[in-house]
């Protein structure tokens, strides 16, 4: 401990010089959570803000960070700012490095926020953007271009709504773009669009954009994605997001096997069932999707990228045994196994494996579909891991989720046998750190939720609705709806009810029951199942030496109503486990919606995250 030296001045923060202040402001900014996309956050918890309101000093070194970051979450406050902007052109503007007008939503819709939005000639010009988002209307050509004049030097990261009749953004009014995220909308009604999408002169390569993100929200957008997916080139693209694209699975995989430089992928094709085998091929880099169009290779055996694209009446068996796996969303993180594996140019796959994959994500629809070809292949989950397993042994992240119904041998309703098959086939993942899984859970009770099982007495009753192994989660419902079950017509039913929730010690003795508390059913769900679960996720972290989180999305047939139980798992030094942590939340918690379920990997799944 310094101690001070009599006569000795203090030093404090005041005495330092400014070049130590605006560094020690640098790492704040670099250090900065900015705000989620909608979020409203206090000033008074802005560390730049709070230093402004020191004194002067501590002021004129704090407003160009305030400055550099504009987020906005209304219009008012949005035109407040940039009519200051107007007034201060020359002394502020050049501080702002990202923009962001507000927007009611961020999901793509059919319908544009406000199509009477324009930017202003007079008031946007910001020669150090580097970043602009703009969902609030629908973005026009003339407005790209007054974009482009201001910012068109610096600009590396844009996110706009865009209509497919406007083309593609131009490469050469943006040289340092390095993220292009599109949301492909229908024009507002008011002011429609009636020219057809025309192609473009031939194009030039995107030589900066790394990464790239297509939203399409409208059907009129199809030729759009499929032209540009078989025109464009991207050399230096790493990371892919294609959402809800109409277009065949073959000519999407061509264009990510034309792009060897990816290593993210992040893949949503609407109506196109993929076939697993195919996403095996098109990771390795093994697959061919198109015939060759220089003419080098006269004869070439195409792949069938999805089942749509194959012969129903004799499709060809799976390369991989057994295995008749459907998917339209999947992602996945792959690296190089040789230096020259990104620098593959050719639409034909290579003899070998080029890449290794780290992280997969993947949902198999129900396999009941291949019933109409005739052939019985269900997929059970522990084999999907075993398979996994095989395929993928680098694998440090992994979501699974499946609409398949498990035979009874298997039967997901059992929670504790499912989760110890599982554990079986878990242990081969010896990198793996993180672990999602969903499957359906079974609804067997008479009554769904609200059922009863015992003997004929009545004496020893159980209450499903609490139970992991016999009922999905009971989110959303509460006491009083169960009035207008049959079996709970009589008042001691309701009664039985009360006094389990009470026997678990979600309330106490003399606390009050809200029957129109939409909470206290899921509390007891958690209260009767958390020892349970918790011994399953110890056993499964057990398996995996390196696993640190596990996600167990606990849903049936409102499965899109995700509850998600999240496990954390803390290890010693040697690896041993120190303790479990774990959070639930669910669809109508008061604590907000979780987190969805989604299919994505790397960084779209820390984007997602950071919007919602």
């Amino acid at each position: 401990m310094t101690r001070l030296v009599p006569g000795q001045k203090t030093v404090t923060l005041q005495d330092l010089p400014d070049e130590m202040l605006l560094e020690i402001m640098n790492w704040l900014a670099s250090a900065r959570r900015l705000p989620k996309r909608g979020e409203v956050i206090s000033k008074m918890f802005d560390v730049f803000y709070v230093l402004s309101q020191v004194n002067r000093r501590f002021r004129a070194l704090a407003i160009p960070f305030i400055r550099r970051y504009l987020e906005f979450t209304d219009r008012e406050e949005f035109n407040k700012v940039m009519e200051e902007f107007k007034t201060n052109v020359n002394d502020w503007a050049h501080l702002v490095r990202h923009i962001v007008p507000p927007a009611d939503e961020v999901l793509p819709t059919s319908e544009i926020e406000d199509p009477e939005f324009t930017l202003d000639v007079g008031y946007f010009v910001f020669p150090n953007l580097i970043t602009f988002e703009c969902l609030l209307g629908l973005f026009t050509p003339a407005e790209m271009r007054l974009l482009t004049a201001a910012s068109s030097q610096k600009l590396k990261e844009l996110t706009i709504s865009w209509h497919d009749r406007h083309g593609f953004v131009s490469q050469s009014s943006l040289p340092q773009l390095d993220t292009l995220r599109l949301y492909l909308k229908d024009p507002p009604s008011l002011h429609p669009i009636n020219e057809p999408f025309r192609q473009p002169t031939p194009l030039a390569p995107y030589t900066s954009i790394t990464r790239l993100m297509l939203h399409e929200t409208t059907y009129d957008a199809s030729k759009f994605v499929q032209y540009y997916l078989e025109k464009a080139h991207f050399p230096n693209l790493r990371v892919l997001n294609l959402q809800e694209v109409m277009t065949s699975g073959n000519r999407t995989f061509d264009f990510i096997q034309r792009h060897p430089t990816l290593l993210e992928v992040n893949v949503s094709i609407d109506s196109v069932r993929v076939r697993f085998e195919s996403v095996h091929k098109l990771i390795e880099g093994t697959g061919t999707w198109c015939l060759p169009t220089n003419g080098a290779i006269e004869t070439v055996d195409i792949d069938q990228a999805s089942y749509e694209e194959t012969d129903i009446e004799d499709p060809r068996p799976p390369f991989i045994p057994d295995t008749w796996l459907l998917t339209h969303d999947f992602a996945f993180r792959r690296k190089p196994l040789k230096a020259d594996s990104t620098q593959w140019q050719s639409s034909c796959g290579s003899k070998h494996p080029r890449y290794t994959t780290t992280a997969l994500a993947f949902h198999v629809e129900d396999q009941s579909f291949w019933t109409t070809a005739g052939l019985e292949c269900r997929a059970l989950v522990p084999d999907i891991i075993s398979l996994l397993a095989d395929l993928y042994p680098e694998l440090e992240e992994l979501s699974v989720s499946t609409d398949t119904w498990q035979p009874d041998e298997h039967r997901p309703s059992v929670f504790t046998s499912f989760m110890e098959a599982l554990g079986q086939h878990l242990r081969e993942f010896r990198h793996l750190r993180s672990f999602c899984i969903r499957w359906p859970l079974s609804t067997n009770c008479v009554g769904g939720w609200f059922s009863w099982t015992g003997d004929d007495t009545g004496k020893h009753r159980n209450w499903p609705c609490c139970s992991i192994d016999c009922a999905v989660p009971p989110m959303g419902f509460c006491i009083a709806d169960m009035r207008h079950q049959t079996e709970y017509q009589q008042k001691e039913e309701i009664d039985a009810v009360k006094d389990v929730i009470r026997s678990l010690g979600v309330l106490g003795p003399d606390e009050p029951i809200d029957e129109k508390d939409n909470q206290l059913l899921m509390h007891a769900w958690r209260a009767h199942g958390e020892s349970i679960v918790a011994r399953a996720m110890r056993d499964l972290a057990e398996q995996c030496p390196l696993l640190e989180q596990i996600q167990w999305y606990a849903v049936g047939e409102l499965w899109d109503l995700c509850v998600r139980w999240e496990w954390r798992i803390v290890r010693s030094e040697d690896g041993s486990i120190r303790t479990l942590t774990n959070d639930l939340n669910w669809h109508g918690s008061i604590r907000g919606d979780p987190v969805p379920l989604v299919m994505l990997v790397g960084e779209e799944m820390e984007n997602m995250r950071q919007t919602e």
